[in-house]
């Protein structure tokens, strides 16, 4: 899709940061959906935005509070 829409996943990087800040998803809930690498990079863009949008600690807080766990977020990390 990326050849169609050139930063396809920079934009919805942004729109589900945004989601996360506003609170109508959590950390958790956009990560589900992007384990085992599926979209890679975008959950990492997620997080990238989100500390642009807010402050770092902010984020880190709600990240480690979300018990997402970061390896299965890579790709050819499946769940063992």
């Amino acid at each position: 899709i990326e050849v169609d829409i050139p930063l396809v996943k920079s934009y919805l990087a942004q729109f589900a940061a945004r989601a996360v800040i506003a609170e109508l998803v959590s950390v958790a809930e956009l990560a589900h959906p992007l384990e085992n690498g599926n979209h890679f990079p975008l959950f990492l863009l997620c997080l990238q935005q989100a500390s642009k949008l807010k402050d770092r600690e902010w984020l880190t807080d709600l990240f480690q509070q979300s018990k997402v766990n970061m390896q299965k977020m890579l790709p050819g990390m499946s769940s063992s």
